[in-house]
């Protein structure tokens, strides 16, 4: 079953996509996805993929995604992966951009398997405030620096793995009030 499909508005669980566009075929117990576009949380979404169901227990995934501009604190708020791999992003203000690919499994409950993620891409922001992140207050007690309670930080590109159930972000510089960090 093939179709191509233009939706102005889905309704999928608590999340709202609008404008939606692309194909989507349904063959073998998967469902592919191709060359999809969609708005929500204040921003765009691009993306390719497969769902696979085959083992009904442990379906599989594959999303190439492309990410312009969403909210960081709505994306922690409406998924369980980001709250279990990016647990700051609770603590963020601010929009983010992102390329990468993830491959993995769900349960039967259709909640995602962290420890089956891998792949890799690349986040950027241009300008995101972290406060009240628990690690970056101790640090700014242990430190008496208090300007690691709050942290505004301006164009940064990291590249990350998936690996093991966690992320893993390469080293990157950033500068907060004046003091260059790695």
């Amino acid at each position: 079953f093939l179709i191509t499909a233009a939706v102005g508005t889905i309704y999928y669980d608590d999340l709202v996509l609008e404008s939606f566009k692309g194909n989507v075929a349904i063959r073998d117990q998967s469902l592919g996805l191709n060359d999809i576009t969609f708005n929500m949380l204040e921003g765009s979404l691009a993306m390719d993929g497969l769902y696979e169901s085959k083992n009904l227990k442990s379906p599989g995934f594959y999303f190439d995604l492309d990410v312009k501009n969403l909210d960081i604190k709505q994306t922690y708020d409406k998924f369980i992966a980001v709250q279990k791999l990016a647990p700051v992003a609770e603590q963020c203000k601010g929009r983010y951009s992102a390329a990468f690919d993830v491959k993995g499994n769900m349960d039967s409950k259709m909640e995602p398997v962290i420890n089956s993620f891998t792949g890799s891409g690349k986040l950027s922001t241009n300008e995101v405030t972290v406060e009240n992140f628990k690690p970056l207050v101790e640090l700014a007690d242990v430190l008496k620096m208090d300007q690691f309670k709050k942290m505004d930080l301006k164009n940064l590109n990291l590249s990350f793995k998936f690996e093991n159930g966690r992320v893993n972000i390469d080293p990157f510089d950033i500068n907060v009030e004046g003091i260059k960090t790695t």
